[in-house]
């Protein structure tokens, strides 16, 4: 018996090693996002979300321009 290719779906384990490093790197990227602006975050958990949606904008061709010149 031959031992599985990863064609055959069989493991890789450099593959794994990349996916555990990307996973850290994720991890270590949502941790220093908290830690570089903790004050807007706390901020934003306590203001939690606004009662009323904000209005889409205009999707017709030019409409930001003719609002903006107003």
């Amino acid at each position: 018996m031959s031992a599985p290719s990863e064609h055959d779906g069989g493991r890789d384990p450099a593959r794994a090693e990349v996916a555990g490093m990307a996973a850290v790197i994720e991890r270590a990227e949502a941790d220093l996002s908290l830690l570089e602006e903790p004050a807007r975050f706390a901020a934003a958990l306590e203001a939690g979300a606004p009662d009323e949606a904000a209005p889409l904008p205009d999707p017709r061709p030019g409409a930001s321009r003719r609002s903006a010149a107003r």
